[in-house]
């Protein structure tokens, strides 16, 4: 745009409240002049590394949206002829208006400039919803989680990099919201996976570090980072599409959603229905409707997402479970036990907890904190502070915990449904080794091969042996070092394990009860170091004092 210079050689002369400049983040910029009827836009930018990623229509929408809320009712803008910003302008709706020396002068309408809907553009908490026309399909998934070593869903899928949710507990914002990527993902640019190659690797058509997992029809974890069903899927439908070759697979899916719109939506519901090997965790943490829109901005109410229970619970057999995480002490703690009598008439067959931790070193965390705070009625950090352990990622101690983690098992088993804790402590209460809440059932056929299953074997026999796991670890032959979408964290810690197999990893972590994710520190030392078997590895006993759970109690290993 060559007519910087006149029209903010105008703006002296008509006021710096008509001067507008607007940044996002450090991915670009717009600037320009409010006339009575319209906006000069002056200039535009967008850095090079944001190019072609949406960035340049987020701009645009906040513009639109601006333009709107002040009544103008069209924007001009001068741009070189023949050059590939012409073609954008043309793409956007923009009409050539006259030309001035080797420029053309262009005009595109505002819609809705007399407070009509138009074009939509809504900004929440810094947040920008919907901005994006269309998508890249060029995000990475599916990925190993980084807690695979006592999980039973390794393998876990995203459609989209991003989230148009903005719960603020949210732990995806403290490992997509950092480094190269932060701005795109606090500004809300997504982009998808590209649904061809998801199918050149479930038809095993392209070989990948996941093929073994697939041949063996095990089940992926379906919502791990971002909401499959948010409202991005509700703008580009890339989850319908995945959804449809997944049901003619008749591949076994464990799903979570905070969605609802999808179970009133034929499209999906035809999808879903008598699919009896996908079950759905509906994610809901409170009753209170206005504590839920506080901190879970964006989404729907708890009502709402227990009537999508209710209706996907009568769609098939794959059964619905509520996924009360993360418990909030002085939010969840206030009525959930309602909240699951809530899920169990809604049709859930189980529950499944985890505690909220604490990310103590993130500022953006602190501000979300004070919003969790406000709710509770209480310093949440403060709070944390005192009951946690260590510092940085705060997880509360097991004596914090305990009363509810009782209650909810004692309630679960008058209700007859299973129950399941994925916080670390207290892992020994669940119905099963999968935390996500699938049954045993041979429709989930999931991974024994991590500490989860040991421990619950530990619970049956009193001590277990890593060779009792170590015959379902075949999937996990892949190195270590280059494990897809897996955190190696620090350069020693890569240069110390990258000539291991994720299966000899685990095997060190066995056999070093002090690590981090070994099975005596995760478990709170549940599992207790007794010697060594004839491999050299570790033997476990079941140390009964550390929890309520006596061996064998409630197991469903043995039907005891």
């Amino acid at each position: 745009m060559m007519d910087s210079a006149h029209y903010l050689q105008r703006a002296r002369y008509t006021g710096k409240e008509n001067f507008v400049l607007h940044i996002a983040g450090n991915m670009g910029f717009y600037y320009g002049i409010k006339g009575k009827s319209h906006f000069r836009l002056i200039a535009i930018a967008i850095r090079t590394a944001y190019q072609k990623q949406g960035v340049g229509k987020l701009l645009l929408d906040h513009l639109f949206s601006m333009c709107r809320k002040n009544g103008l009712s069209k924007i001009t803008l001068r741009t070189h002829k023949g050059g590939t910003a012409e073609g954008f302008w043309k793409h956007m709706g923009a009409e050539i208006t006259g030309q001035k020396e080797g420029d053309w002068e262009m005009a595109i309408a505002v819609i809705g400039a007399a407070g009509s809907e138009g074009t939509k553009c809504t900004i929440r908490g810094g947040l920008y919803q919907n901005v994006q026309s269309s998508i890249r399909k060029d995000y990475s998934s599916p990925r190993w989680t980084n807690e695979i070593a006592d999980c039973s869903l390794p393998m876990t899928f995203d459609t989209y990099s991003n989230c148009s949710f903005g719960c603020v507990y949210c732990f995806s914002q403290y490992q997509r919201g950092i480094g190269k990527t932060k701005e795109a993902y606090l500004n809300k640019v997504v982009r998808s996976v590209d649904p061809e190659k998801i199918r050149k690797i479930f038809t095993l058509e392209k070989e990948t570090q996941f093929t073994p997992w697939i041949a063996q029809r095990r089940p992926i974890q379906w919502g791990g980072l971002s909401d499959q069903f948010d409202g991005f899927e509700r703008k580009y439908g890339v989850t319908l599409e995945l959804l449809k070759m997944f049901r003619q697979m008749k591949y076994p899916i464990c799903f979570s959603t905070k969605s609802a719109w999808v179970f009133h939506d034929q499209r999906y519901t035809e999808v879903f229905e008598g699919m009896d090997n996908w079950n759905m965790k509906f994610s809901i943490i409170t009753l209170d409707e206005k504590m839920a829109a506080k901190i879970e901005q964006g989404v729907p109410s708890p009502k709402a997402r227990l009537e999508a229970m209710k209706i996907y619970s009568r769609l098939n057999k794959g059964e619905a479970t509520l996924r009360l995480r993360p418990f909030i002490i002085g939010v969840t703690s206030k009525d959930y036990k309602d909240l699951i009598v809530a899920a169990h008439d809604a049709g859930a067959t189980a529950v499944t907890t985890e505690f909220f931790c604490l990310e103590a070193r993130s500022p953006v965390a602190r501000k979300n904190y004070e919003i969790i705070s406000e709710c509770a009625g209480f310093d949440v950090f403060d709070f944390y502070k005192r009951y946690s352990s260590g510092s940085g990622y705060l997880r509360l101690n097991r004596k914090v915990k305990e009363k509810y983690i009782r209650e909810m098992d004692e309630l679960c088993k008058k209700l007859g449904m299973r129950y399941y804790v994925s916080d670390a402590h207290f892992k020994e209460t669940c119905t099963g080794s999968c935390c996500c809440g699938l049954p045993e059932d041979p429709r989930y056929n999931y991974s024994r091969g991590n500490f989860s299953y040991a421990l619950q074997l530990c619970r049956r026999n009193g001590e277990v042996r890593f060779s009792e796991i170590d015959a379902d670890m075949k999937h996990l032959n892949f190195p270590w070092a280059k494990a897809e979408g897996y955190n190696c964290n620090s350069t020693e810690k890569r240069a110390k394990f990258e000539y291991m197999t994720m299966r000899d990893y685990l095997r060190y972590l066995w056999n070093n009860p002090y690590a981090g994710q070994s099975p005596y520190t995760l478990f709170g030392g549940v599992m207790r170091p007794s010697g060594k078997d004839a491999n050299g590895d570790i033997i476990y006993r079941f140390d009964s004092s550390k929890t309520y759970i006596s061996p064998c109690e409630s197991c469903h290993l043995c039907g005891g």
